[in-house]
């Protein structure tokens, strides 16, 4: 008898497991629904990645964020709450005159680009789609 509930007792817990993998009881699985990413890179006037440009998103509502690009210039930033952010990049020996203004929404991605220039040679930037701040 006792043999028997125990059985009945591992066989309930596998069901209820195995439904919960299949859909019948509403899992959350990620944070993705109510939060956003905040991806893309930094690059100098030749369209060269710059490897180990600090990155920041700054907000009022949230601590401020940093991020390091990767070998080929790239950061990411998950899990980011949903407001309004300021994102900006600097590296050594590099000026990057673009700050972006951004409203992440829940489950969106935000591509964000840094043109930087080498100190004596900095130029503007310009995006089609944001009006970034000319320093």
């Amino acid at each position: 008898m006792r043999r028997k509930l125990q059985r009945g007792t591992v066989v309930l817990t596998l069901l209820l497991c195995l439904s919960g993998l299949f859909g019948a009881f509403p899992v959350r699985s990620s944070a993705d629904d109510v939060s956003g990413v905040v991806t893309g890179y930094a690059y100098d006037q030749n369209h060269q990645p710059i490897r180990g440009a600090r990155v920041i998103l700054a907000s009022a509502e949230s601590p401020v964020l940093t991020r390091t690009t990767n070998p080929n210039g790239r950061f990411l930033f998950l899990a980011v709450l949903p407001g309004y952010y300021t994102a900006w990049a600097s590296a050594d020996g590099y000026d990057s005159p673009c700050r972006w203004f951004l409203y992440i929404f829940p489950g969106q991605t935000k591509l964000v680009r840094f043109p930087m220039s080498p100190r004596a040679m900095m130029e503007f930037c310009s995006f089609s789609d944001v009006n970034p701040i000319q320093f």
